[in-house]
């Protein structure tokens, strides 16, 4: 005959249901505070992501060899011995015995800037001089924020993107900051309105350089693609990016060309520098240029076939304009973005086109510069 559970016997279960429901619960906290901004703050797993990039595979493979020395076998020959207190100090730390600037560089604001690596400088370069990667200014961000409900207003001087006929096309270029704009062209001057050199406005900003290059490699036979793509755009469509952002944006621009079946030989990221025009002007028989600099980013194993393709194109840049390029600059995560999208191939570089205070016959002089070297560099490409 059935016999009925008594609340006695029914005890365990109830506490086991309990437990389980308890369970569930705690993970989705626990899940909760993993993701959550709170974590990030007090942690700092920024900072301890940044000193761990310090440790180099050798080192690793070093330490793990004092336990099975076999692994010793696949150290380079040249390679030299660390201490592991001295490497611990220094990922901790992030103070580097070679380099006396690690001693400063955690303490003063900006500092960090002379990490970049100058590895071709042009005339008068050095570390007071090298560009510099500004985010948009506040009043910029703010004014954003404030259209996002009017989206039809926001996009009146935003180029549409249209699709273009990439058939035959050797040059790709695009703007992972596509909201950087130049003064004269805004309009403005002055020591206080650098903040303000921002625009979405495609006539006003490098978009514009970007089809003044386009424009004059078409004329020397030369076919390129001009992705007139708004970053802001699409950082706004995801709500969780900001500007930070910028280049996970850009990328699923850049992405698509690289997959496609067009055979670019460059594909090129435009950016405007944010220093003022004594830093980023040059003249050259008389005329004034705005300067170029090439930036190679060093957070990815590939990056010496990028730094190849720049390194080649500032050297024929300067034999034909000397002083035209401020140089080739190599920045890691401290600095800036570090990859830069050129870890999806070895002919995806940056440059900078001039500042903030250039004018538009400088730019226009650069741009016919760049194309003739743009235009050889391709030609030349096509014989190899």
């Amino acid at each position: 005959m059935f016999q009925p559970i008594t609340p006695q016997q029914n005890a365990p279960l109830r506490k086991i249901s309990g437990l389980f429901i308890a369970f569930l619960v705690g993970i989705f906290i626990i899940c909760g505070i993993l993701s959550s901004q709170m974590l990030n703050n007090v942690l700092f797993v920024g900072k301890i992501n940044q000193a761990l990039t310090e440790l180099k595979a050798e080192f690793i493979v070093d330490w793990m060899s004092a336990e099975n020395p076999y692994l010793a076998e696949i150290l380079p020959a040249n390679y030299q011995e660390n201490s592991f207190s001295q490497q611990a100090l220094t990922a901790v730390t992030n103070i580097n015995f070679q380099d006396e600037r690690s001693f400063l560089g955690n303490e003063l604001p900006g500092f960090s800037i002379f990490d970049t690596k100058i590895l071709a400088a042009g005339q008068g370069t050095d570390y007071t001089n090298i560009p510099v990667e500004s985010p948009p200014p506040m009043e910029y961000i703010k004014d954003q924020r404030n259209q996002a409900g009017n989206q039809e207003q926001n996009d009146e001087k935003q180029p549409p993107v249209q699709s273009e006929d990439v058939q035959g096309a050797k040059v790709f270029m695009y703007h992972t900051h596509s909201y950087e704009a130049y003064l004269p062209l805004l309009g403005l001057k002055g020591a206080d309105s650098a903040a303000k050199a921002s625009s979405n406005d495609a006539s006003k900003s490098v978009l514009h350089v970007g089809k003044m290059l386009k424009d004059q490699l078409s004329q020397k036979g030369v076919k390129a693609v001009h992705d007139q793509t708004y970053v802001p755009r699409i950082l706004k469509e995801h709500k969780n990016w900001d500007w930070y952002d910028s280049y996970q944006a850009s990328r699923t621009v850049v992405k698509p060309a690289i997959n496609s079946k067009t055979d670019y030989d460059l594909l090129i990221d435009i950016h405007r520098d944010s220093q003022r025009k004594k830093e980023t002007t040059a003249t050259i028989n008389g005329e004034k240029y705005a300067r170029v600099s090439f930036i190679y980013g060093e957070a990815h194993n590939g990056y010496q076939k990028n730094l190849s393709v720049m390194k080649k194109l500032n050297k024929q840049l300067n034999d034909q304009y000397p002083g035209l390029s401020l140089g080739v600059f190599g920045k890691g995560k401290t600095e800036g973005n570090g990859i830069y999208n050129q870890d999806l191939g070895s002919n995806v570089i940056l440059i900078e086109i001039g500042g903030v205070d250039n004018t538009e016959a400088e730019l226009n002089r650069t741009v016919e510069a760049l194309s003739n070297v743009f235009s050889e560099y391709v030609k030349q490409a096509e014989h190899i």
